[in-house]
This record gives C-alpha cells, sequence and structure tokens, in this order.
C-alpha cells in the first residue's frame, strides 16, 4: 500500500520551508518509534517538498503510523492536509 501525505498549515503562519523541516521532523520521530517497537519495517519515507510517500504493508500499519504523525503534527504546529492511498 503506498500512501502520500501532504502536510500544511491552516494557521497559514510558517513557510513552506517551515513546514517541511517540521514534517520531517515528525515523520523520522514516528518512523524511530516504531523501529524501536518492531510496529513497522517500512523503508524511508520519499519527500517532494511539504509531502511525503512511503510504503506499508498491511492497512493496519498505515493507520498506526498515520494516527501517531497526526499526534506529533498537533507538537508541531503543522497539520496532515491530506492522505491518499494506493
Amino acid at each position: 500500500m503506498n500512501v502520500t501525505i501532504l502536510f500544511g498549515d491552516r494557521e497559514r503562519k510558517s513557510s513552506v520551508d517551515q513546514i517541511a523541516l517540521r514534517a520531517r521532523e515528525v515523520v523520522d520521530a514516528v518512523l524511530t518509534r516504531a523501529r524501536e517497537n518492531q510496529e513497522s519495517s517500512t523503508a524511508g519515507p520519499v519527500w517532494h517538498s511539504v509531502a511525503m510517500q512511503i510504503s506499508c504493508r498491511e492497512e493496519d500499519e498505515y493507520l498506526k503510523l498515520l494516527a501517531a504523525i497526526e499526534r506529533k503534527c498537533v507538537e508541531r504546529r503543522i497539520n496532515v492536509m491530506g492522505v491518499r492511498c494506493a
């Protein structure tokens, strides 16, 4: 399952570069923790500015990662603006 997540700032107070930096920090932290807990074996994400693509083996793995990413985004003052699964 290929997943694309688009990050943004609903308050429009951050630049694209700030959003991209915060999004990378969020995803890196979530993937590191998931790998430590052996909940994920996904390869590293592919980044396109403020969008990230990642491949998950199962829908359950994707849902856990997305929930963790959304929680961490709140701390970094960014938002998940859209998700596409293929």
